[in-house]
């Protein structure tokens, strides 16, 4: 139980470096196309809703 609540956290963290990762490469990009296509990719995982990590985890808890 303990080892499950870990790697969900764990997962979730890398989640959140993921899309500060996305974040600042989308600052720090001049160029138009990459930018749409980053947030295309940030809107498809729905990270704002938590939903593409509730699919990817499998549970349904965290809402």
């Amino acid at each position: 139980m303990i080892l499950e609540q870990f790697i969900i956290q764990d997962y979730i963290s890398s989640v959140h470096r993921l899309t500060y990762l996305f974040a600042l490469v989308y600052l720090f990009t001049s160029r138009k196309r990459l930018r749409l296509t980053i947030l295309a990719t940030v809107k498809e995982t729905n990270f704002w809703e938590g939903d593409g990590l509730n699919q990817s985890l499998g549970c349904s808890h965290f809402n």
